[in-house]
């Protein structure tokens, strides 16, 4: 098997097949045979269009299965597919608009019909719209064409990075790296034909794309999938689903498990629903193990197996996985002291009772062919049980990343060694995380850097006379980093909420992350040659040092609480506004005139509230509905509008009020 093509036709031999799960007991099936077939008839609509081997395309689709069907007719073309998660808001908008000004001769793949008005918005100086290729089922028919011949050093997909901003990273997936990695976590974990996966995660993820797709293609095994809208909706649908396919191996990132525990489970799962379980990965952000522990002990009365979550360590560039807790047992933990975790320390090991400690995850030993180091900044190996730089090397290991050369000398120094940003060390050839070097922000399996972040709050005007700092804070409750924004102020609280709403809803809309906190800070710690110590920040954070403003700002903000017109009175306003609340994650009444992007609404929280409302009321709104409506108030009105003549809606009852909706919208039926 020498590149991806030969994996998937070995994949259409075989009686196999993909299962994307679209809803409680509503299932879509594809055998891989028809997965081959489907491809070259969509490899045939793109060479039409006039893409050959070597050229880029974006792939935008609500489909997932569409989505599939088009990245494997990409890969047995020889076209580089770039993988995207869907959206049509500005976030994802502008995303994508750096990332087509960033390749060589980019094409763009749809089933949205207006993604060429949206993209001609912002790409004004490349030849937009007849690059964009809008696919509809019927293109799924015709002649087909034949794989075309790749070298295993080919790139077979590019994966680029979360921002929004800045130059756009894109790490370079070959032929010959996916297939390693896919036969190293085969060995690692055990893995065989006869194994059942299922994955939730996005499949413009690398642990989505490459360990719940890829590789039980590899494998020859059956494989589910769970949109993760759906799972984010309905979180009890990923165990419902796992017992009713007595699915061997799942996985999710940390704050999946923690979803999922704080979930009502269903009560008919029988005692062994469960037991077919073997293989729980726990990747793509920082490990809680009392999380994993919360979630073993919510499903142990469905049956499931104890210590099957394996912890694991993976980044993109290293094409998916580099060390891996690979036999069933206890997850193991390390307790050190706080002071004791910079580059070229031992570390020190604490008591359970030391409230100077912390605790973190043993991810195991090095599951692959890529070689694992520690370093100090100079360069030099670090010894066992000392905290340094974690460096990568491999086949697997990208070169750089896409179109920007001088990336390969940035990344890749110390005679080849890849500088992750990671911090930890290594014990008895096992690797322990304990920190980032450069301050990267990871959410939800997504990274974000601290200077993007800056550079995007620069951009409101009245950060020219005040700074604005970013800095991420690992929330202890949530299990997940948080983004807080330090401005430097001094003066009342009320002016100052309404430059904290105008950065929250800057920086979500520019870039899609929730701003958590905005904290006035009298002025922002800086070195001796002028560079922001945030580190200082969290630290002086974390010691309560900011206590005083917070009390003063929640002061003032309990002031706005709503009143007269900003109060909830239709049914529907009530319905919006309490499940916007959930969404948001606020305390407290939501004014129904109140921004949704001030509030720190990104295009996930969009994702979740549609399908809150889809699930709970069968009301299906189109994403673009929440930015011409962005508030609670508008957003009812829009609802309401269906049907001229219509009672006031505070006299209506639910039943009526979702009736005059069915006029407006389209509504799911049961």
């Amino acid at each position: 098997m020498k590149n991806l093509i030969d994996m998937l036709m070995a994949a259409a031999a075989t009686d196999r097949q993909l299962t994307l799960i679209t809803g409680k007991g509503e299932e879509e099936q594809l055998s891989y045979r028809q997965l081959y077939q489907d491809a070259r008839c969509l490899l045939s609509r793109l060479q039409q269009a006039g893409l050959q081997p070597g050229n880029e395309l974006i792939l935008q689709f609500q489909s997932d299965i569409y989505f599939i069907k088009i990245f494997w007719a990409c890969v047995i073309g020889g076209i580089i597919p770039v993988p995207v998660t869907f959206g049509v808001g500005e976030t994802v908008v502008m995303k994508i608009a750096n990332i087509w000004r960033s390749l060589s001769h980019p094409y763009l793949a749809t089933d949205f019909p207006d993604y060429a008005s949206r993209m001609e918005q912002v790409v004004a100086s490349h030849p937009v719209k007849e690059r964009i290729l809008v696919l509809k089922p019927t293109d799924i028919s015709g002649p087909t064409a034949a794989p075309v011949s790749v070298l295993p050093e080919q790139i077979a997909f590019l994966q680029f990075s979360s921002g929004s901003t800045g130059v756009p990273k894109g790490v370079m997936n070959t032929h010959e790296g996916i297939l390693q990695n896919l036969v190293d976590m085969a060995r690692c974990f055990g893995l065989r034909k006869e194994d059942r996966f299922m994955g939730w995660m996005p499949l413009t993820h690398d642990m989505g794309m490459l360990f719940f797709h890829m590789l039980p293609l590899y494998l020859h095994a059956s494989h589910y999938l769970i949109p993760p809208i759906l799972f984010l909706t309905y979180p009890a649908l990923w165990v419902e689903s796992m017992a009713r396919h007595r699915v061997t191996v799942s996985g999710s990132p940390n704050f999946g498990y923690k979803y999922v525990s704080e979930t009502e489970l269903p009560a008919v799962l029988s005692p062994d629903a469960l037991q077919s379980v073997r293989i729980l990965l726990n990747s793509a952000e920082p490990i809680s193990i009392e999380v994993c522990q919360r979630f073993q002990a919510a499903l142990a009365p469905a049956g499931l197996p104890p210590h099957v979550i394996r912890p694991a360590y993976g980044l993109a560039e290293a094409t998916l996985g580099v060390a891996a807790q690979a036999s069933q047992g206890p997850i193991q933990m390390h307790r050190l002291l706080r002071d004791h975790l910079n580059i070229g320390d031992n570390v020190v090991y604490a008591t359970d009772d030391d409230t100077q400690s912390v605790s973190f995850v043993d991810l195991g030993a090095c599951a692959t062919a890529t070689a694992v180091c520690i370093m100090n900044t100079e360069g030099a190996v670090l010894p066992d049980n000392t905290i340094g730089l974690i460096k990568i090397k491999g086949v697997a290991v990208t070169g750089g990343y896409y179109n920007l050369p001088e990336s390969r000398r940035q990344i890749t120094q110390d005679d080849g060694w890849l500088n992750t940003g990671d911090l930890g060390f290594m014990q008895d050839g096992r690797l322990t995380i304990t920190g980032r070097h450069k301050e990267m922000i990871i959410i939800q399996g997504q990274n974000f850097y601290p200077n993007d972040l800056d550079m995007v709050a620069a951009e409101l005007e009245w950060t020219k006379d005040r700074a604005a700092v970013a800095c991420g804070i690992h929330n202890n409750v949530l299990h997940t980093d948080e983004v807080f924004f330090f401005v430097a102020y001094e003066g009342k609280m009320q002016p100052f909420i309404a430059l904290m709403n105008s950065l929250r809803r800057h920086v979500s809309t520019r870039t899609g992350v929730k701003v958590s906190r905005v904290i006035p800070v009298k002025q922002i710690p800086k070195t001796t040659s002028g560079k922001v110590q945030r580190f200082k920040l969290r630290e002086d954070y974390l010691a309560g040092l900011h206590q005083e403003a917070l009390t003063k700002l929640a002061e003032a903000l309990s002031d706005l609480e709503p009143a007269g017109e900003g109060v909830p009175v239709t049914a529907i306003e009530q319905t919006l506004a309490k499940v916007c609340a959930k969404a948001l994650q606020l305390e407290g009444t939501l004014n129904i005139k109140d921004n949704f992007f001030d509030l720190g609404c990104t295009s996930l929280t969009i994702k979740t509230i549609r399908g809150m409302l889809e699930m709970d009321c069968n009301i299906v709104l189109d994403e673009t509905v929440f930015y011409r409506y962005p508030n609670v108030k508008a957003l009812g009105r829009y609802i309401r509008e269906g049907q001229a003549g219509a009672a006031d809606d505070k006299k209506m009852d639910r039943k009526a009020i979702l009736e005059e909706a069915r006029q407006r919208m389209k509504i799911k039926r049961q």
